[in-house]
């Protein structure tokens, strides 16, 4: 195989989010700066991109650049030396065409990628902005603020600034305004070039730069090929006219990702997700006794991080609630966004569930979360609840909920001869000042514990039991029976969605499968467990 690279010059501001219009060019007066870089703050990012302008890869502190020294004084140079091709290849890429830039910028306001700003107000026309830090000081960023504006005026061009989203989304400001109401809370106002695009808002967190000079843009070319032809023969297709006597062969629908996870139950869906989310076997552990899944870890520290967890996912929708409640007359952009955004934390939270929190969270019993309700999906009590506040318990002795699970879990570790922390010195454990290392050490039993179910559950390879959640894993029944010989067949019951064959809740909401076209008026129900199908 032979390799061909080609290179060539692309124009910059393709690759740019924003650029001055072409009228406000031709009022311009031209003429050439020779500006020298290399100062303690200035930066050069690499940024690369697909042939279709889709950004791959970006580096914000690009160094793999040679220069030459102009200033022997200051040490800083106004020639810099990139290699396109190599700068490409040790990013990963090393086949297809790609777009590259390179930016020169001198970080303003003592920020950068990692000490940002964050947009704190939003003008109605969206042409000013304020803009906030809490990782620096009110005199730090008027030092700063003031230096940037007396080398402003002592420039004999106009100077503008760039403000910088990261993935080389930039948009242009044309002048700054130091905020000196509140010296609590170091801010800036900004004017924008052009209104603020509609997909940033409020708390979008950015860095201020100012170019150095003009970007550099390479349109890069990399492809191999073949030395030789080397005649391979080619296996025989598929015999598409034998008999199919015995096997169905129903070709199912094709959906969308919407259609396949569409619901009117938040509930539903988070569950859903949170069993898709799972990448391994699900195998049979009876979570109403510690014994079974608890070896190594904490079982007081599990139950205390998920109710944390649920505080999180309560306190969300608290504040999902509130936005909902407002008056349509609202902003509904930032409103949209702001729901987005906080639906996105719940549905995090939940789909990272573990197996003990995923019981907890959508089970119901006497060992689980309290619920509201008597049937599916269930709806856990507040943890401020009474209900919960019982269920829950203390153990501490003076407080009126003392007992619950939580004092159950806590004298099961001090039984639990396995539990890691138990079995490190008495000096160890008696010290105070090692709390964060038992929380360390119950988060690396539980890591074990998930080993140690698994192992556990080999021997139910064997175990025939005929219910769902006792024996052997429901997802190796079907590997089990073709490794004894018995072929198995499809049904057209892949067609049914994935509530009904994950949860055996319809989307819904309803524990009676969708009929069609039939008309069913009596049901005779076998069972009041909802099974999944």
């Amino acid at each position: 195989m032979a390799e061909s690279t080609s290179i060539s010059n692309i124009a910059s501001n393709n690759l740019q989010t924003q650029d001055y219009s072409v009228q406000d060019i031709n009022l311009l007066n031209e003429y050439e700066i020779n500006r020298e870089f290399g100062a303690e703050q200035d930066i050069v990012e690499h940024h690369i991109y697909s042939a279709t302008n889709n950004i791959l890869y970006s580096n914000y502190n690009f160094l793999n650049y040679s220069t030459l020294v102009t200033n022997p004084e200051n040490s800083l140079y106004d020639t810099l030396y990139v290699d396109p091709e190599e700068n490409l290849k040790t990013a990963g890429y090393t086949l297809g065409s790609y777009n590259v830039i390179y930016n020169f910028y001198r970080p303003l306001f003592l920020s950068s990628n990692t000490t940002r700003y964050f947009i704190k107000e939003i003008s109605s026309d969206r042409t000013e902005i304020k803009i906030t830090t809490n990782d620096l000081s009110f005199d730090a960023v008027g030092t700063s603020y003031f230096n940037y504006i007396a080398s402003k005026q002592g420039k004999s061009f106009y100077s503008d600034l760039l403000l910088n989203f990261g993935n080389n989304q930039t948009l242009i400001g044309v002048n700054t305004l130091l905020d000196t109401a509140n010296e609590l809370e170091p801010s800036i106002f900004v004017k924008l070039y052009e209104p603020l695009p509609s997909n940033y808002n409020v708390k979008d967190t950015l860095w201020v730069v100012e170019e150095v000079s003009d970007p550099i843009s390479f349109n890069i070319n990399i492809s191999f090929t073949a030395d030789e032809v080397e005649e391979v023969e080619y296996l025989r297709g598929p015999n598409t006219n034998i008999s199919l006597n015995k096997e169905t062969n129903f070709t199912t629908k094709y959906f969308n990702v919407n259609e396949i996870l569409s619901t009117t139950l938040t509930s539903s869906y988070q569950q859903v997700k949170s069993v898709l989310e799972e990448k391994s076997i699900d195998i049979n552990v009876d979570h109403t006794d510690y014994t079974n899944f608890v070896h190594f870890s904490s079982a007081y520290e599990r139950l205390q991080n998920f109710k944390y967890k649920l505080t999180l996912i309560q306190n969300y929708q608290t504040d999902l609630n509130q936005l909902n409640g407002l008056d349509a007359l609202t902003d509904q952009t930032s409103i949209s966004a702001s729901k987005a955004t906080i639906q996105e934390n719940i549905d995090t939270l939940v789909e990272q569930f573990d197996n003990y929190e995923y019981y907890l969270y959508f089970e119901s019993g006497s060992k689980s979360w309290p619920k509201s309700n008597q049937y599916p999906p269930y709806d856990n009590y507040s943890v401020t609840s009474e209900s919960a506040s019982v269920w829950f318990g203390s153990i501490e002795e003076d407080n009126d909920y003392y007992g619950g699970q939580i004092l159950s879990a806590s004298l099961y570790d001090l039984d639990n001869r396995n539990y890691i922390w138990n079995t490190l010195p008495a000096y160890v454990q008696e010290d105070v000042q090692n709390q964060n290392l038992e929380l360390l050490v119950s988060m690396l039993g539980q890591h074990f514990d998930y080993i140690w179910t698994y192992t556990r559950a080999i021997e139910d390879l064997n175990n025939a039991d005929n219910r769902v959640d006792h024996g052997i894993s429901k997802d190796l029944v079907a590997d089990a029976l073709r490794s004894l010989g018995i072929k198995l067949y499809t049904t057209n019951r892949t067609n049914e969605d994935v509530f009904t064959s994950i949860l055996g809740v319809t989307p819904s909401g309803s524990f009676v499968p969708e009929t069609g076209s039939y008309r069913i008026e009596n049901y005779v129900s076998a069972s009041n467990e909802v099974i999944s199908l």
